[in-house]
């Protein structure tokens, strides 16, 4: 996580398995999806981006490993790498046993439904795979809003713009046996 939140300017949260499990325990949850979807791992470099991917699903896995029935895991996949984002899905689930897969809404300025995607689409099908999305703020629409912050406005309309491509691309229906979790409501929709 300091890796990747460091590198982008923000600040590192404080973060712990042992905390993680003690937040879980005090406020009754009995399992916990671990993902690094936002920020992610997509990073200008391919070869970077391949590395922190590997070594956060193996960290995750490693904590699947640990407390079996209090955590799965959404693996990351490094989406600006085409060869890399093959490898390590095939990675995720048949070594690590992944329960799914984390994306965000939009890479770039390119939803989900993007014919770019579809190598991935296709074996995520095949493997009937859950992927689960987090929304994030396109490079398209960044600072529209002044003083407001994206998670405010553009995370739910960034995650209709994915629904939106999925459905009007064909892909949904090309890709029909991807189980999708949509983290937020969906703002705008066409009627």
């Amino acid at each position: 996580m300091q890796a990747i939140v460091g590198r982008r300017g923000g600040p590192v949260p404080y973060w712990s398995a042992a905390r993680s499990l003690e937040e879980m325990d005090k406020t009754g949850i009995a399992t916990s999806m671990l993902s690094i979807v936002q920020p992610g791992v997509w990073l200008s470099n391919d070869e970077e981006g391949r590395r922190l991917a590997r070594e956060c699903n193996d960290f995750g896995a490693r904590m699947v490993r640990d407390q079996p029935r209090r955590y799965g895991l959404f693996a990351a996949l490094p989406l600006g790498d085409v060869a890399g984002r093959l490898s390590e899905l095939t990675y995720a689930f048949d070594t690590l046993k992944a329960d799914g897969i984390g994306l965000t809404t939009s890479f770039g300025n390119k939803w989900l439904g993007d014919p770019v995607f579809w190598p991935v689409l296709e074996e995520l099908n095949r493997r009937k795979a859950v992927i689960y999305t987090h929304p994030t703020q396109s490079d398209c629409c960044r600072n529209l809003v002044t003083d407001v912050m994206p998670s405010t406005v553009e995370w739910a309309t960034d995650t209709t713009r994915t629904i939106a491509s999925l459905v009007f691309t064909g892909t949904a229906a090309k890709f029909p046996d991807i189980r999708w979790i949509f983290r937020m409501a969906v703002a705008p929709h066409p009627s």
